[in-house]
């Protein structure tokens, strides 16, 4: 019990009339408990009505009056009529761990004057969780306070749920077999809410002091009972003080013999006008608003014990039965621990829930053979195996092991080792030489196979057909059998936990086959070595496969079957992760006619002497499939083919990003044919990283694709580098395409191509080719790379038969073109359509006779041309070389300004013109240096009327240091038939060291423009 605090008035004692006391009922009772001695005075006026107080406070300690320290806060509705209060009380005290409970009461109080005595009674209900588990209870509290001394009792009694359990805990160590049962040892513990009384008397201590902060003491006492616990009986003293008005403190000191001793300590706050603190104290009627001291909490110590139990069977509710085997077991057993048969089928016939064959046991033969029974759990004990039952309310129990050694083992049955029925478990067995299959099951479903370790099955480790139902496979080796796991027929859904390891099978490591749209298998890890056969495969594969671990497939065998197989299913396929290393001969990854969804999220395949990904008639086929068009760059797959293709994919849809992909002396390096979707390999930043091509007819062959991209890629000593026919679209970005006896890159109906910081040298038909003929619009785009050729045109794009009409969008920026070739260029387009070309801040070096920088050729009648090139440098040093050369037979536009052309040799010409009628031509911001004789700046050639020439803030520079002669700006020939031609510009063309600035034959422009400061025309 602890009380509140607060003084007490030291009032003198009033004697009266007894019959004014029996007038009052129940009062008798509540005097009694008190001294009837006191100082007479006059009773402090206190005006009737309705009011309400307010206390807040906290207390520290553990023991009878709470289980953790609690912060109580309180409100006090009361009504007062003259010498009487009615009063309820309403509390609520969190502890510091943040549980709750609370109180609510209702009282009444009576104040005599004739006594100087108040007496009161209340009742209770209280509500407690400040444990954790929820106890309910009621009270009633007597109460007398007067000067000379205060009386107080309170009882308790619980209601509810009065023993709640906190936590069951299974001894380590504790479980045992006992007979044919299993035992173990369970410790409770739990909170057992008692009933009880406590009561307590007080009075003030003497001294002046004293008096003015109303200190008193109390001593008292306890006693609580409960069900099926000790009684707890027990002494309290306590002291309270008043600090200043409404702070109040006071310290208890409780022992009883189950806490011992327990000291608390509490501090609070009260406000409200019958706070005793606020009154003048001179008679006991100044405390009608004393706190009702009575414990917060509900009295329910924690208890413990322990419990001696059997393991129950959560599925029936009865106690397990288990049979125990032992191969060196004494004849007559009746299979309890110390009493094992010497058959496994003895053990089987005796109807227990679970079969415990004994560690370091062997059977051989026919006694090796087991025919499980419907519901039959067999297991193999030892150290290097573990065993877990549900066991009703305390969710999983460790079998203990009955015996010292390892798990018993199995051989040489002569046909299959183990029998599965329906809802049959089997589990810790080594299982070696089985004339058939070591496990087997056939229409079966609801069955458990753990921790088994297989080797030297004739047929399969695992074979199940005709699955229904659900299969749990956990923690199984397989090897040096015939098959690993087969799996045909039927809608089973299988989950493999743990890893699943396969090694030396002559047959596939793993086989799934005509499972049916509702069948599902999961798998973790897998992990094959020493094949012959196949690693992985699946036909008919209607269901689901989810292999979330790794798979990984070797080769040290050197099979020349596929690592993975994949045909004719179309199921929904999920791999987490697949290595795939030294393959030979067949395809490492196959996957042939699948018409559902296969997803690899990390690929790494190597292979030698032959094809390492090859794909036929995927529907939706996703390696590290991008997200919004964003790849997630860790994934880091990568396929090398050493003497083989990479990548080989037809009549499929894609979703393929991966790191690299490696091949050499292979046809085709990569092959995509007749495919949608996307692909692309990305590298890691550095040259090559992408991938490296060597040796083959075609590095790349793309025929029907989607989007097709390839960066960080080398692409060397080739036919052809990329051979691609009707791609939707081809980026290459950051690759070195380099001495391909054939062509960089070859396209034909590539309908957008972005070539950028790439490469390209040495490729001896040339560095690109772009061959067109379907009508379509085409957008090609060479963006800060190199290239260099001195054995064709660098670029050269070309309307073929059938392709006239088309649009062509050209564009360069940034990039350096390097030919050599006599008669060749940078860029050559040879077209017939709509031509739109944008040459801007590139460079083109001329190194060979008659060597051009820019030639676009344009036959079409009807579709313009519209070609700009600025900011751009020309440097010839082959002789007779055209920085750029337009020929059109179209109206067309031409921009040229702000480039740079340096003439190294003789005869060159600057910018050359062909151009038909209603052509607009604007020449601005040039420079033009011949350093050696006989350039020309700018040459029309053939221009028709009507047109608009602008040329303005030119600079020629010519050297005229031989005998040919420096032209500046000439129109060699003007058609008229049409119109004249307009001449315009503002701004002065200089031209120093020309035999002839400017010509124009007579009388064919109108208009004019500055050359030297003089208009000409």
């Amino acid at each position: 019990m602890l009380n509140s605090t607060g003084p007490s008035s030291s009032g003198r004692r009033n004697p009266n009339r007894l019959w004014r006391f029996c007038r009052r009922p129940f009062t008798g009772l509540l005097l009694t408990l008190a001294t009837v001695a006191g100082s007479s005075a006059v009773a402090q006026d206190i005006e009737p009505g309705r009011g309400i107080m307010g206390r807040i406070g906290h207390v520290e300690g553990q023991g009878i009056p709470q289980y953790r320290a609690i912060t109580p806060v309180e409100l006090f509705p009361y009504i007062m009529l003259d010498e009487s209060l009615i009063f309820s009380d309403l509390r609520v005290f969190p502890t510091n761990q943040g549980e709750f409970g609370g109180n609510v009461g209702a009282g009444y109080r009576q104040y005599f004057e004739e006594f100087d005595r108040i007496v009161g009674i209340s009742g209770w209900y209280d509500a407690d969780a400040t444990r954790g588990p929820y106890f309910q209870q009621l009270g009633l509290s007597l109460e007398t306070y007067a000067g000379p001394l205060d009386a107080r009792i309170n009882m308790y009694l619980p209601v509810g749920k009065t023993t709640i359990t906190d936590s069951l805990t299974i001894l380590p160590a504790s479980t045992r077999f006992d007979g044919n049962s299993l035992i173990y040892d369970q410790a409770r513990s739990y909170f057992v809410a008692m009933k009880g009384v406590d009561f307590e008397v007080g009075a003030p201590l003497p001294s002046e002091f004293s008096a003015d902060h109303g200190i008193r003491a109390y001593v008292g006492g306890y006693h609580f009972q409960g069900s099926d616990v000790d009684n707890i009986t027990g002494a309290s003293t306590r002291l309270q003080a008043n600090i200043v008005a409404g702070l109040d403190a006071s310290v208890q000191v409780t022992y009883d013999d189950f806490y011992k001793t327990r000291a608390f300590a509490g501090i609070s706050w009260t406000f409200g006008v019958l706070h005793r603190s606020q009154l003048q104290q001179d008679n006991a009627r100044g405390r009608f608003g004393e706190h009702v001291t009575r414990n917060y909490t509900t009295v329910a110590p924690g208890r413990h014990s322990v419990e001696r139990l059997v393991a129950i069977d959560p599925n029936n509710g009865t106690p397990y039965t288990f049979a125990h085997v032992s191969s060196s077991a004494a004849a007559g057993g009746t299979g309890t621990v110390n009493s094992p048969f010497q058959s496994i089928a003895a053990a089987q016939a005796a109807g227990s829930n679970i079969v415990i064959v004994q560690a370091g046991s062997t059977f051989n033969g026919a006694a090796a053979t087991i025919v499980a029974g419907n519901g039959q759990r067999i297991f193999g004990d030892g150290t290097d195996v573990a065993h877990f039952i549900p066991v009703l309310n305390r969710g999983t129990l460790l079998i203990p092991q009955a015996a010292a050694g390892l798990r018993p083992v199995l051989n040489g049955s002569p046909g299959d080792t183990i029998t599965l029925a329906n809802n049959s478990e089997i589990s810790g067995f080594t299982i070696t030489n089985s004339g058939g299959n070591a496990i087997s099951g056939n229409g079966v479903q609801n069955i458990m196979v753990n921790q088994m370790a297989i080797s030297g099955a004739a047929m399969s480790g695992l074979n199940f057909t005709n699955t229904s139902g659900s299969y749990l496979i956990d923690s199984t080796s397989i090897a040096n059998s015939g098959m690993g796991v087969s799996i045909n027929g039927g809608n089973g859904q299988f989950r493999f936990t743990g890893p699943l390891a396969i090694s030396n099978t002559t047959g596939p490591a793993v086989s799934m086959k005509n499972l049916a749209t509702d069948a599902v298998a999961t798998l973790g890890d897998i992990t094959v070595n020493n094949r012959q056969g196949r690693g992985l495969e699946l036909d008919a594969f209607a269901g689901t496969l989810n292999v979330n671990g790794l798979t990984t497939i070797t080769n040290e065998s050197n099979s020349v079957a596929s690592a993975i197989d994949i045909r004719n299913s179309p199921g929904t396929l999920n791999f987490a992760g697949v290595t795939v290393t030294n393959t030979t001969g067949a395809p490492g990854v196959n996957l042939q006619n699948n018409a559902g969804t296969t997803t690899i999220q990390r690929l790494d395949i190597t292979s030698q002497n032959g094809t390492a990904l090859k794909a036929d008639g995927i529907t939706q086929l996703n390696i590290n499939p991008t997200v919004a068009n964003v790849s997630d760059l860790t994934k880091n797959g990568s396929i090398t083919a050493v003497n083989g293709t990479g990548v080989d994919i037809q009549n499929s849809n894609l979703n393929v990003s991966l790191k690299a992909i490696n091949s050499s002396n292979a046809v085709n390096g990569i092959r995509l044919v007749n495919t949608t979707g996307t692909f692309a390999t990305y590298g890691d930043g550095t040259d090559g990283s992408g991938g490296t091509i060597t040796g083959a007819t075609n590095a790349i062959l793309l025929q029907n694709a989607g989007t097709v991209g390839f960066q960080w890629l080398a692409l060397n000593n080739n036919v052809n580098g990329i051979n691609a026919n009707n791609v939707a679209y081809l980026q290459v970005q950051s690759a070195l395409i380099q001495n391909n006896t054939g062509f960089g890159i070859d396209t034909r109906n590539v309908t957008a191509l972005v070539v950028a910081n790439t490469t390209m040298n040495g490729n001896t038909l040339g560095n690109i080719r772009g061959q067109f003929d379907q009508v379509r619009s085409y957008a090609y785009s060479i963006n800060s790379s190199n290239l260099t050729s001195s054995t064709a045109n660098n670029v050269q794009l070309t309307t073929l038969a059938g392709g006239e009409g088309s649009i062509l969008n050209l564009s360069t920026s940034g990039s350096g073109f390097a030919s050599t070739l006599a008669g060749a260029a940078g860029i050559r387009t040879d077209w017939n359509g709509t031509l739109t070309a944008s040459i801007d801040q590139s460079a083109f070096t001329m190194g060979g006779a008659t060597t051009n920088g820019l030639v676009f050729n344009n036959v079409s009648t009807t579709a313009p041309s519209t070609v700009s090139i600025t900011n751009t440098t020309f440097l010839g040093t082959g002789g007779s070389n055209t920085a750029a050369l337009v020929n059109v037979a179209s109206a067309s536009t031409v921009v040229f300004g702000g480039n740079e052309v340096q003439f190294n040799s003789s005869g060159g010409t600057g910018l050359q013109l062909t151009l038909p009628a209603s052509s607009t031509v604007n020449i601005a911001s040039n420079t033009f240096v011949d350093t050696v004789d006989g350039a020309t700046g700018v040459l029309f050639s053939s221009i028709k009327g009507p047109g608009n020439v602008t040329i303005e803030d030119n600079t020629m520079t010519f050297a005229n240091t031989g005998v040919l002669l420096d032209r500046g700006i000439i129109f060699s020939s003007i058609d008229t038939a049409g119109g004249v031609l307009t001449l315009s510009g503002t701004k002065n063309n200089v031209i120093s060291g020309a035999g002839t600035t400017f010509f124009s034959p007579f009388g064919t422009t109108a208009g004019g423009i500055l050359v030297n400061g003089v208009q000409v025309k």
